[in-house]
């Protein structure tokens, strides 16, 4: 299998975006995306949606490194670095027309991966959700009292 080529520039979030802490990590996206609930059988996950867009994470062993978005159409995939880590960042656009974007963040610790995908309507929700994936921030662990 061939190295993925780098990245381009990720386009940037607007500074008045909402903080989303999820324990582990957090990440900033526009105040109209409201929590989901969801429920995950091996691993942590969450969901935030918005008019014609959503934003899913998957924290755990088995989170996905993204390759069934490969036989989409204009699929692109690349390496970068987020908050220091080592990361794919896979976009495509499905055959229903919606766009998708993810970012994957293999072995934060030994099994442990983070997967964060979008879908969305247009292109330009498809660079907003790469823009909030670019704020992801992993917390210090917390301590128990």
């Amino acid at each position: 299998m061939a190295p993925l080529p780098p990245c381009g520039p990720l386009p940037e979030p607007d500074p008045g975006w909402e903080l989303r802490d999820e324990g582990p990590f957090s990440f900033r996206l526009p105040r109209e995306y409201r929590k989901q609930e969801v429920h995950g059988i091996d691993s942590f996950v969450g969901e935030y949606a918005a008019s014609g867009r959503n934003f899913l994470f998957d924290y755990g062993m088995y989170s996905s490194s993204l390759t069934e978005w490969d036989a989409a159409r204009q699929f692109h995939a690349c390496r970068d670095s987020i908050t220091g880590h080592q990361v794919k960042i896979v976009t495509a656009h499905e055959a229903d027309g919606r766009y998708v974007a993810g970012v994957v963040w293999r072995e934060l610790e030994p099994g442990l991966h983070l997967t964060i995908h979008a879908r969305a309507r247009t292109a330009a929700q498809q660079q907003e959700a790469l823009a909030a994936m670019r704020t992801v921030r992993f917390n210090p662990p917390r301590r128990e009292r």
